[in-house]
């Protein structure tokens, strides 16, 4: 085993002592990127690019190493570079649009992603990015529109399924809410939020004994998931548990000491 190890750090050695051409650091880049290693990942970008300086994919690729470091706008620079370079690549005009939207550029975020779908009308992540950022400034009609294309584009897109029942649960569509997350949990039935979600929305019909259930769930899923256990909290309080609801917004300041809403609630059900 210390043989195998030794020999594959002396090969990665000598692969980074020769790379030579622009795509070859590229490729190193690309590699450590996969790896997480985002810092040395943008060194080899700007290798690749000083010796190709027209690289578009190079600027794509450092521009999303910046964006998971939380550079955005540095990344929002490498991806108008990169569109200088390549104008009618549809998916960095979507990835400069998710960075806008991260900084609350809303209005211009939206015009990337009106970009990316003029030039790819079939892109399904553009309509659901572009269906959330039209939430986020509540226009949920609008927003479920993008949905709909996403979800006729991609039946089985998950994330699609998600949002359009966030909408419709902020339009009060409660019903229909619940069929997005049933859904998306038969598409993806290990993702704990959206039993959150949908346990939110049963409340909100009094439905607390099924919500009960989905909280289970959630927290069955991701232990540390203190939103689901205040959200339990809640409706065991609101059936007069308040004894189990307390024990409930215990658990969940545990895992997050500064979660206000969890010793209001838990106050509540003291009194």
């Amino acid at each position: 085993m210390k043989y195998l190890l030794t020999t594959l750090f002396c090969l990665q050695f000598i692969t980074i002592s020769y790379a030579q051409t622009a795509s070859e650091w590229f490729n190193i880049g690309n590699t450590k990127f996969k790896l997480g290693k985002y810092e040395e990942a943008i060194l080899d970008y700007n290798r690749a690019i000083e010796l190709k300086p027209d690289y578009a994919n190079a600027y794509i690729s450092r521009g999303n190493a910046k964006k998971d470091l939380g550079k955005f706008e540095e990344a929002i620079a490498d991806y108008s570079k990169a569109i200088e370079l390549k104008p009618d690549y549809a998916e960095v005009y979507n990835n400069r649009g998710n960075v806008k939207k991260d900084l609350g550029k809303f209005e211009d975020a939206l015009n990337d992603y009106d970009k990316a779908i003029e030039l790819k009308p079939d892109y399904a992540m553009a309509y659901n990015n572009r269906g959330n950022v039209k939430s986020k400034l509540g226009k949920h009609e609008e927003a479920i529109s993008d949905y709909n294309k996403a979800i006729e584009l991609k039946p089985d897109y998950t994330n699609a399924y998600i949002s359009r029942g966030n909408a419709k649960k902020d339009l009060d569509k409660f019903e229909e809410a619940i069929a997005d997350y049933s859904k998306a949990i038969e598409l993806k039935p290990d993702y704990a939020e959206v039993y959150n979600n949908r346990g939110n929305v049963k409340s909100n019909l009094y439905q607390h004994e099924e919500a009960i259930t989905d909280y289970n769930k959630a927290i069955e899923l991701k232990s540390d998931y203190e939103v689901a256990y205040n959200n339990r909290g809640n409706a065991k309080k609101s059936l007069k548990k308040y004894e189990e609801a307390i024990t409930d917004y215990n658990k969940a300041i545990g895992i997050k000491s500064d979660y206000g809403a969890a010793y209001n609630n838990r106050g509540n059900a003291k009194m």
